[in-house]
């Protein structure tokens, strides 16, 4: 028996929903054992903030996946740069980005509270 490997994927498998429904629940309550643990009233806002950060991980996956080891199509951006440099850089992009917002966010809402 054969197995076709080389197929597209075309839904989200399921274990990979519930990594991004981990980490959607787990980001949130980070922030508040970090940022706001005195400050009870405010616990909603951390919740509300990661449905506005969440697009930019699923943004990242869409992008970055392709340039993983194992995908056969590429990128101009990737063929810049190179499958490793490409992961290396636009990790470490949206890690600044991503928390920059949070930053942000979170500043003015210790600032108003």
């Amino acid at each position: 028996m054969e197995y076709d490997n080389d197929k597209l994927r075309k839904r989200t498998p399921k274990l990979e929903i519930l990594y991004w429904i981990i980490l959607a629940l787990l980001q949130p309550v980070t922030s508040i054992i970090t940022v706001f643990p005195a400050k009870p009233g405010i616990w909603i806002f951390p919740l509300l903030v990661n449905l506005l950060v969440f697009p930019a991980y699923i943004i990242f996956a869409r992008i970055v996946g392709p340039a993983l080891p194992g995908e056969r199509r590429m990128r101009r951006s990737v063929a810049l740069f190179g499958k490793r440099g490409f992961t290396i850089l636009m990790t470490v992009l949206s890690f600044l980005v991503i928390q920059a917002f949070l930053l942000a966010v979170y500043s003015l809402l210790l600032k108003f509270s």
